[in-house]
């Protein structure tokens, strides 16, 4: 894959397509297929979820359905201080979007990722990183498969603060950090709807 010279961004989307090769390769196909729109963008809600997740995905492999619950109800500090110990046993945080590999290079209050909820059973923590990055490749080309008959947007994705996310940043170990709404907003009408 071309790259310019000394350019994260280009260094980070290299990574992400021998990360997530066949995700990658689905998202591209989507774009080429959907075409341009009338939108002043030229973009369809499909496209423009597209590349929103190309630029700023996470992906977010969760064992206990609880947890997914408590971040798909942007509940901060339920989700990352009270229950700390079961997110650190029973999800993991993945870094799909190019630009926002470029952030977290140096991360800063505010950034937030994207995200697909990907569930998985207990046993997938034990697994090889290798084998957990293929499952969550396959997993994330499904469900942009599925994307045009679902009529899937960008307002399916769900927002993570990445600072958020314990072990992420040294001021999360703090239970009033997640009092700041600047960073942990409390959540919009419109959910996003199940995952994969």
């Amino acid at each position: 894959m071309q790259t310019r010279d000394c350019n994260w961004h280009d260094t980070f989307h290299a990574c992400a397509w021998a990360l997530f090769p066949r995700a990658k390769a689905r998202i591209n196909a989507l774009h080429v297929a959907a075409g341009a729109a009338s939108a002043p963008n030229g973009r369809s809600p499909l496209r423009d979820l597209l590349t929103l997740f190309d630029e700023s995905g996470i992906v977010i492999a969760c064992a206990d359905p609880a947890l997914a619950a408590l971040l798909g109800g942007f509940a901060w500090h339920e989700l990352f201080w009270v229950q700390r110990a079961g997110v650190l046993r029973a999800m993991e945080f993945t870094v799909f979007g190019h630009a926002l590999f470029e952030n977290c290079h140096a991360l800063y209050d505010g950034v937030t990722g994207k995200g697909i909820v990907v569930p998985v059973d207990a046993g997938y923590f034990r697994l090889p990183i290798a084998e957990r990055l293929a499952h969550l490749d396959g997993a994330i080309e499904q469900y942009f498969a599925h994307a045009p008959a679902a009529g899937r947007g960008p307002r399916d994705l769900q927002p993570l603060p990445l600072k958020g996310i314990p072990g992420w940043a040294a001021e999360n170990e703090s239970a009033a950090y997640y009092r700041d709404e600047r960073q942990f907003r409390p959540g919009r009408l419109h959910r996003p709807r199940p995952q994969p």
